[in-house]
């Protein structure tokens, strides 16, 4: 039963957002927010369409990220951290209207296994925030044989070569610990190894994201000693008084429809439908006693 209920939702949100974007409602809100930075938060791009193989649904299918980026390329501007930054700090006036900004979370060998590829072809740039001790080593949570090139994570000399072309680099600590948890020692510690080795393999490193979107007033102390930005996971814009430390990101993952990406560009649909499973599970839970 709930599994005919959750495809019926499904079908009416796809085809609602659909509507919507036929009938220029979403043309129109990208009017009013034109001057208002979106930024996306993705993990990778796999060739892997089952969410079972593909890490707890966290990278997207190549199929749906060339939906996405075409979309997107149609829709939006692309831009870079530092044109972000530029615009931040007064360096230029304006950017251009709709402007986006793609992100990937911990460096996964698929970045340039297959990512790459597309965004080289398509001049996107995008931000890769690397845990640098996980560069260059296989992925502890699966076999060397299962992985191949979709969870192992990137090289230097891969992330040198995405450099060289549409990519900029950023930190996600060193172990990929949660922040708020650790002692303030352990979590400067973190931050400043981190920073060391991107700025010695890649030559510099401003920008940084929470592991597990974790952070509180102290570890934000620790991050304003080594960073220029940081990055969180909450829906929304981000403009010229959005915390530089609280710079918003929208999560993409493979559970996005095509519709239903373009639906979370707008409003943060995908939560409602995850707190409208919870409240079922509840009500049936309640009924079986």
């Amino acid at each position: 039963m709930f599994n005919v209920l959750e495809k019926m939702f499904i079908s009416v949100r796809d085809n609602m957002s659909y509507i919507f974007d036929r009938f220029g409602i979403y043309a129109f809100i990208r009017y009013l927010t034109k001057k208002k930075v979106i930024i996306l938060m993705y993990h990778g791009v796999t060739a892997k369409e089952n969410a079972l193989d593909n890490y707890d649904t966290k990278h997207v299918s190549v199929k749906k990220f060339l939906w996405q980026a075409e979309y997107l390329k149609k829709h939006y501007s692309f831009i870079t951290f530092s044109d972000f930054m530029e615009w931040r700090t007064e360096k230029r006036k304006d950017l251009p209207a709709n402007p986006v900004i793609l992100t990937f979370d911990d460096g996964y060998k698929n970045n340039y296994a297959q990512l790459f590829p597309i965004i080289k072809e398509k001049k996107i740039p995008v931000m890769i925030y690397l845990v640098t001790g996980m560069v260059d080593k296989k992925s502890a949570a699966v076999s060397s044989n299962e992985i191949g090139d979709d969870f192992a994570f990137m090289s230097w000399k891969e992330c040198k070569e995405m450099q060289k072309q549409q990519a900029e680099f950023g930190s996600h600590t060193h172990s990929h610990p949660i922040l708020t948890t650790v002692t303030r020692k352990s979590c400067e510690q973190e931050l400043k190894q981190a920073k060391n080795i991107i700025n010695k393999n890649l030559g510099h490193c401003d920008h940084f994201c929470y592991p597990y979107g974790s952070y509180n007033n102290d570890v934000i102390d620790c991050v304003k000693k080594y960073y220029a930005t940081a990055v969180i996971i909450k829906h929304g814009y981000n403009t010229k008084k959005t915390s530089l430390y609280k710079l918003k990101r929208i999560p993409i993952t493979s559970r996005n429809t095509d519709w239903s990406f373009v639906l979370d560009l707008f409003c943060n649909f995908s939560l409602f439908h995850h707190w409208l499973i919870v409240l079922y599970s509840y009500i049936i839970k309640c009924k079986r006693k």
